[in-house]
């Protein structure tokens, strides 16, 4: 669903832009890169 985020295995996040909570997200944006850990 659109806004979600998504971490993947090197430490990127990523955001959903469009779509639906049916169809899934249409793209997703690197977001920016996640701190600390």
């Amino acid at each position: 669903m659109p806004g979600c985020t998504a971490i993947d295995s090197a430490n990127q996040q990523w955001k959903s832009t469009g779509g639906d909570d049916y169809n899934g997200a249409e793209a997703w944006e690197p977001s920016k890169p996640v701190g600390g850990h």
